[in-house]
């Protein structure tokens, strides 16, 4: 049988699980690429769907919409080779993910209904806002990752 740990060893085995790392750096890079990658994917489907759309190809913007699909497959296969996460990841995530997709969906409001089809100047710099609140998580979860 075991004998009973005494305070000392257990304020010592608490001190050091207070500053033992679970998440590995390879974890912090795994998640990082997730989330930069998913920013640049939503900027860029956004974007190739006002292009399409813009120039009147269907067909182009069906490609476009599979195409992401792919992308998002791979993407969630890359962020499954993480162990583990820091905690705070799904808040940090969640904020980052909700508010891109946010202003996605303004996004694809603001060209379906605005005519004549809005200039290249003016979507495409609201195209790389739009995945800036997902590149700020990711840098926030690289940081909290170390």
């Amino acid at each position: 049988m075991a004998e009973p740990v005494s305070r000392d060893a257990a304020a010592a085995a608490l001190a050091q699980a207070a500053t033992t790392r679970v998440v590995s750096a390879a974890d912090a890079q795994v998640l990082t690429a997730y989330l930069v990658g998913i920013g640049a994917a939503v900027a860029g489907v956004l974007a190739a769907s006002w292009w399409m759309l813009s120039h009147d190809s269907p067909a182009g913007f069906a490609a476009i919409m599979g195409g992401y699909a792919v992308v998002i497959l791979l993407l969630v296969g890359v962020q499954r080779r993480a162990r583990a996460t820091p905690r705070g990841f799904k808040q940090v995530y969640g904020w980052g993910f909700g508010l891109t997709m946010g202003l996605y969906v303004l996004g694809v409001l603001w060209f379906s209904f605005t005519r004549p089809w809005l200039s290249g100047a003016v979507f495409l710099p609201y195209c790389l806002l739009v995945a800036a609140p997902v590149w700020v998580a990711a840098v926030k979860i690289w940081r909290m990752s170390r």
